[in-house]
């Protein structure tokens, strides 16, 4: 099976690889340019196919794309602001 077949691990990957840059840590930086390449590959793959409805499945693959992208930030940002000693508003709700 060739890699642009499996559109949902690319889409995955995309968002994993703009977790990865995101924010913009030394040495990091450039992964932003890359990590849009395999979620564009999956989207040609699409295009070129000849499935009805490709743009809302294109819609389908940057949602899920960028959704699991912002959760992964978010959840990265939240953790560490969670801690009992940082934030006493949010500990007893915890």
């Amino acid at each position: 099976m060739q890699l642009t077949q499996n559109r949902y691990f690319l889409a995955c990957l995309s968002a994993f690889l703009l977790w990865l840059a995101w924010p913009p840590m030394p040495y990091t930086s450039f992964l932003l340019f890359v990590a849009f390449v395999p979620l564009l590959f999956a989207v040609e793959a699409i295009q070129t196919s000849d499935q009805p409805k490709k743009g809302r499945k294109i819609f389908g693959l940057a949602f899920l794309s960028f959704v699991l992208w912002n959760t992964a930030s978010i959840i990265g940002y939240l953790i560490p602001c969670m801690q009992p000693c940082r934030c006493r508003l949010l500990w007893p709700f915890l």
